[in-house]
């Protein structure tokens, strides 16, 4: 999937989840595994990965 973003929204919404303190844990949990694969996603793109197909064949993860 596509997003309309930009890094600077992207590293701010990464930022949002990395600090959410949710009193749910289930929640936190979601978030703390949300933020994660948007770091990856971030390190491949700036490192000039082919990032769809890095995260579909070395992590398993379809966007």
């Amino acid at each position: 999937m596509d997003l309309p973003i930009n890094n600077e929204e992207l590293k701010e919404l990464m930022d949002a989840l990395n600090e959410s303190n949710h009193p749910d844990a289930m929640k936190r949990q979601f978030r703390n595994e949300l933020h994660k694969k948007l770091r990856l996603t971030k390190f491949l793109i700036e490192e000039g990965y082919p990032h769809k197909k890095v995260l579909r064949e070395v992590f398993d993860i379809v966007a």
